[in-house]
C-alpha cells in the first residue's frame, strides 16, 4: 500500500513539473509581444498601407572606473519601395530613434570626416550625430562635462566614412 502511495505522488510531482514546464517554455518573450502588436497594427491598416521606412538602433556602451558612460549608437535604416539615395545629409529620422532634434535644447552644426553632423545637447548629455549612408547614421552620446568635444570628433572620425552596407563601423 506504501509503494502504491509513494507511485501516485511521484506521478503527481512528475505531472506538475511537466506541466511548469509546458507553461514556463511556451511563455512569449518581450520581444514575441512586441512583433505580436506590430503585426497586429500592421494588419489592422489595410493593403492600402504598407510600410516604407524602418531603423534599428543597436548600443555599444562604453565606461571609465568613475561611472562615466559613452554610448555609440548604430542607427540601421531599411527603405520599404523608397528610395534610399533620396536621403541626403543628415539623417534626422534615423537619429531621432536616439535622440529628437525637435526636442534638443541646443543644436550646433560641424563635420564628421568630411559629412554633415550636428551636436545636440539635452538634459545635461550631448549627442555627436552624423550619417554615413542613407542606411547608416551614428549617433555618440556623452556628458559634456566629463569629455571634450574635440575627444568625441576624433572618436566618430575613427569610424570609416566608406562603411560597408551591412553597417558594421
Amino acid at each position: 500500500m506504501k509503494k502504491k502511495m509513494w507511485l501516485i505522488i511521484a506521478a503527481g510531482c512528475m505531472l506538475l513539473i511537466l506541466v511548469a514546464v509546458i507553461i514556463f517554455v511556451n511563455r512569449p518573450t518581450p520581444q514575441d509581444k512586441i512583433m505580436d502588436m506590430l503585426n497586429r497594427v500592421e494588419n489592422a491598416l489595410g493593403d492600402e498601407w504598407e510600410k516604407k521606412i524602418v531603423t534599428e538602433v543597436s548600443d555599444l556602451v562604453y565606461s571609465d572606473g568613475e561611472g562615466n558612460n559613452i554610448i555609440y549608437h548604430v542607427c540601421l535604416t531599411t527603405y520599404y519601395g523608397v528610395e534610399a539615395t533620396a536621403q541626403t545629409g543628415l539623417n534626422t529620422g534615423a537619429i531621432s530613434a536616439v535622440i529628437s532634434p525637435d526636442e534638443a535644447e541646443s543644436c550646433r552644426e560641424c563635420i564628421v570626416s568630411g559629412l554633415p553632423a550636428a551636436i545636440y545637447q539635452k538634459d545635461g548629455r550631448a549627442y555627436l550625430c552624423w550619417t554615413i549612408m542613407p542606411e547608416l547614421s551614428c549617433v555618440i552620446e556623452y556628458d559634456p562635462v566629463v569629455e571634450s568635444e574635440e575627444n568625441m570628433l576624433r572618436m566618430a572620425e575613427s569610424v570609416p566614412a566608406n562603411q560597408s552596407q551591412t553597417g558594421n563601423p
